[in-house]
């Protein structure tokens, strides 16, 4: 709100600089009229008493000085900040001086009015006297008068006496009856306020109950390969009915889906997720529940507590605590018919602060006594999970256990698609595969890939492959130290151009919500050319459509090659959001529509986990790029795609990265990046009615405190 208010002011104070030059005209003319009215009493003073006169009639004078002056300081105040140019930059450097002159303005109007009220009492004061001093002449002059003329005034003020009654007779029923109404009025509009204030407080509190990127972990899982996890519905595997039977009963303690890392427990989430078996068997336990897939303890109470209409004056997710939720939780649940089935991904992902673990399992166990709740949790084999699930060994699975026979499924059906038809040989890999991955899948993904990269990129036989195979380290990380060490003579190219994509990836990662841009192949693409960034910061070209097209499906091509298969890309499908910028007979737009459906991510978090080690520091730390220049290039990507799939805003987005990285980048580099964002602008946000995009963004420079930067521009420095 407050934001808002003074995006109100600022626009109200522009409108009042626009129309009359001046930033206060009421102002202004109260200071002329004081001046005026000072000026006419000194000389009134003057006239009567030239040499002096009484002790009123010289304070009188010196509180007239008092006023002059102080209505001389009004003046030249206002013609400082007032537009001494037409135009409209000339104004808003006027709404700028305003703003920062505030509180000097003040002070003068309230000085101005203080002096104007002294003024005021001190004329009543002299003139009550003067007419007591006049009221003996008039009681003389009554006496004086003839009798005629005294029944007349007598008679006078006996009527008046009686009208005096009866208007006060007719103001006391007006009174009343007005007070009556405005009675009515203010039930009313009380009654209207409670309902406007009761909406506002439940939109604000589902926007509170949001949280940023909540449906993205359930977008991100891999694309599960035909057939896998299809035997936990299959009647021929007895002996792992034990998750639909406790999907079907009453069963009071979490499914627990633990295993290695990168064994499948996220896919198999998923697939419980969507698979219409599992409503199927839920609706025995309960009618229709609702399943929800969640990440952590926060978000998990969110979600639960989303049909609640419960009143709050939070406004944003980060301002709930756990235990602030958990009351009006309970209370829901309590109150409501639903049941919920809950997906629990990742705990061992969860923030980790003194006593988080515990929290989030008791807060689960707790959620389980209520009878309207059934959880499926997954995690790594850590310990505390072990003890907070000790007493669930018949509802739980360790995945790489269970995994063997959709592996080889798996690794069948892919060395098929890339070429291999010697039966022999496909199946002493599959065993090869099968031995060494120990059931985690992602260990047999990377292989799979990297074999496909050696068949495609570097010519390699089956044969040497299998070899290869052979010898390849069990552990995740090990592998992927593994596969950057098998890069090509172009080596030291690719280690540097991986460092950069990782640096990027990285950055669009924790900025995501802030630049309002996805990270895609087209994304991925501006930020990491030279050209495009180079023609764009100096001469504001956009790239080309078919060129960028080009660039982008060789950036598509060779990121396996280029990252080693940390990075990959996966097509998600065409958003209509975009599609309205387009011609639909452009075929060259709607290609480049089509790769900024590939979006970007990293191939697991062991990837990031291994970037993290010494060792990735080793191979990468000559070749990562400053943060400074990761965040230019980013932010100028991010204004090239708003640009080419005209995508505005109400706000500059890019203004959010700078106060995220507030200090970090030289102040130089900040003006040259808030410049191009201003030239810009015109095609990042939403006109208003006063303002164009410009200056909008001078103004929200100016609210974030980048005052360098507006200050320059004021006086000229920064040129668009």
């Amino acid at each position: 709100m407050a934001v808002i208010d003074f995006g109100l002011k600022t626009v109200e104070l522009f409108r009042r600089i626009y129309e009359t030059g001046q930033p206060d005209p009421e102002l202004v003319a109260s200071a002329a009229r004081l001046s005026e009215t000072s000026v006419n009493v000194n000389s009134l003073i003057a006239a009567k008493a030239p040499h002096g006169g009484t002790a009123a009639e010289r304070n009188l004078r010196e509180i007239v000085t008092d006023c002059l002056a102080c209505a001389k300081e009004v003046e030249d105040e206002v013609a400082r900040i007032s537009p001494r140019q037409h135009g409209t930059l000339a104004k808003v450097a006027s709404v700028l001086k305003t703003i920062r002159r505030k509180h000097h303005l003040e002070r003068l109007k309230a000085r101005l009015d203080s002096l104007n009220r002294i003024m005021e009492t001190s004329l009543g004061v002299q003139i009550l006297e003067q007419v007591i001093d006049s009221g003996q002449l008039n009681v003389t002059t009554l006496e004086s008068l003839r009798q005629e003329q005294k029944d007349f005034v007598t008679k006078h003020a006996q009527a008046s006496e009686k009208l005096q009654v009866l208007l006060k007779e007719e103001s006391r029923a007006t009174r009343d009856h007005v007070a009556t109404e405005h009675a009515r009025t203010r039930d009313d509009m009380a009654r209207r306020e409670e309902t406007r204030e009761y909406k506002s407080a439940c939109d604000r509190l589902v926007n509170s109950l949001k949280y940023p990127r909540m449906n993205e972990r359930k977008h991100s899982f891999k694309t599960r390969h035909d057939k896998t996890f299809d035997w936990i519905f299959d009647t021929d595997y007895a002996e792992r009915q034990q998750f639909v039977k406790w999907l079907k009963e009453d069963i009071r303690s979490p499914f627990w889906i633990t295993g290695k890392p990168g064994s499948g427990k996220s896919t198999f989430m998923k697939f419980i997720q969507d698979d219409e078996r599992t409503l199927q068997a839920l609706n025995t336990w309960h009618d229709t529940p609702a399943i929800i897939m969640l990440l952590n303890d926060r978000h998990l109470v969110i979600r639960l507590l989303g049909d609640s209409l419960a009143l709050s004056a939070k406004d944003d997710e980060t301002d709930w605590s756990v235990d602030e939720l958990k009351a009006p939780l309970f209370k829901s649940l309590r109150s409501t018919p639903r049941s919920y089935f809950v997906l629990l991904d990742g705990l061992d992902e969860v923030e980790r602060r003194p006593g988080s673990i515990d929290q989030l399992l008791s807060l689960v166990h707790d959620l389980l006594a209520e009878n309207q709740v059934k959880f499926c949790v997954s995690s790594r084999a850590e310990r505390p999970f072990e003890l907070g699930f000790n007493d669930t060994p018949h509802t739980s699975w360790r995945m790489q256990d269970l995994t063997r026979n959709d592996i080889s499924e798996y690794t069948h059906d892919f060395l098929r698609t890339v070429g291999l038809d010697s039966e022999d040989l496909l199946s002493g890999i599959r065993r090869t595969i099968l031995l060494k991955a120990e059931g985690v899948f992602l260990w047999v993904y990377l292989v799979l890939a990297n074999i496909k990269l050696g068949i495609e990129h570097y010519n390699e036989d089956w044969d040497g492959i299998h070899e290869r195979i052979k010898i390849l380290p069990q552990d995740l990380i090990e592998l992927y130290r593994d596969m950057l060490s098998r890069l090509d003579e172009h080596r030291e190219v690719h280690i540097a151009q991986a460092a950069r994509y990782f640096s990027i990836a990285r950055l669009f990662d924790t900025a995501h919500d802030i630049l309002e841009v996805d990270f895609t192949i087209v994304s991925l693409t501006i930020a990491s050319n030279e050209q495009i960034l180079e023609r764009f910061s100096t001469v504001n070209e956009l790239p080309d459509v078919r060129e960028l097209v080009l660039a982008c499906s060789h950036t598509l091509k060779t990121l396996p090659s280029v990252c080693a298969g940390l990075l990959e890309a996966h097509y998600v499908g065409s958003y209509d959001t975009h599609a309205s910028a387009f011609q639909r007979e452009d075929i060259t737009k709607q290609e480049l529509f089509s790769m900024d459906s590939f979006f970007v991510e990293f191939t697991h978090r062991t990837a990031m986990d291994f970037l993290d080690s010494d060792e990735a520091q080793t191979i990468f730390r000559s070749s990562t790029p400053k943060l400074e220049d990761t965040v230019s290039d980013c932010l100028t990507s991010s204004i090239i795609h708003h640009l080419l799939f005209k995508d505005t805003s109400i706000e500059f987005p890019q203004i959010g990265l700078f106060r995220h990285y507030r200090g970090q980048v030289q102040i130089s580099e900040q003006h040259r990046l808030l410049s191009l964002v201003h030239r810009n602008a015109a095609g990042l946000v939403h006109s208003s009615l006063f303002l164009r995009q410009p200056n909008i963004f001078i103004f929200d420079a100016a609210r974030y405190d980048f005052l360098s930067y507006v200050n320059g521009y004021i006086d000229g420095e920064h040129r668009l």
